[in-house]
């Protein structure tokens, strides 16, 4: 395994935004569905004791509803905002501190956005796709997505990613 992240996989987005996204994200071609990242890298090959500490930082959390409404952009990156973005925010601050040793995105943000990637790209060719995707922002924000489950996402040596595991959140 080359590397492997903590996600909330959202493919049935894909359905709405995946033409962006495998036009412009090489990952979104070897597997990757529509997710929010609540830990990348995480661990290249996660042991026993790492699932087991993912199992108890998870414990407390219930399933709830996402939707999204509102358009961002990172310099190279066009994105869509989770709502409520707070219980995103939980969830990824509860993972970062079960798991010090691995830094958000490398390191590059201090505290990283809650975020689904939809586009990478120059910033001339994201100011077209921007207005296209607040263009389908409508339907897009009508949509209410159930996160039940949390995902370890893992790579391959050839590039393809799968879900590896899934820890399901309480019902309410």
């Amino acid at each position: 395994m080359k590397q492997s992240s903590i996600d909330l996989w959202l493919p049935e987005l894909d359905d709405l935004i995946g033409h962006w996204r495998r036009a412009t994200i090489p990952a979104a071609v070897f597997g990757v569905a529509s997710h929010i990242s609540l830990l990348f890298p995480w661990a290249d090959n996660p042991s026993e004791q790492q699932l087991s500490t993912l199992e108890t930082a998870l414990v407390d959390f219930k399933q709830f509803e996402l939707c999204f409404v509102h358009v961002g952009r990172f310099p190279g990156v066009l994105w869509l905002a989770p709502q409520p973005k707070e219980l995103v925010q939980n969830l990824m601050n509860r993972i970062m501190q079960s798991f010090p040793e691995f830094s958000p995105y490398g390191g590059a943000f201090a505290v990283p956005e809650p975020h689904l990637t939809v586009a990478k790209g120059d910033e001339e060719t994201l100011d077209i796709l921007e207005e296209e995707l607040k263009s389908a922002l409508p339907s897009i924000s009508e949509r209410k997505f159930t996160v039940d489950y949390v995902s370890i996402a893992s790579e391959d040596f050839q590039g393809q990613w799968t879900i590896s595991s899934r820890f399901s959140l309480k019902a309410d």
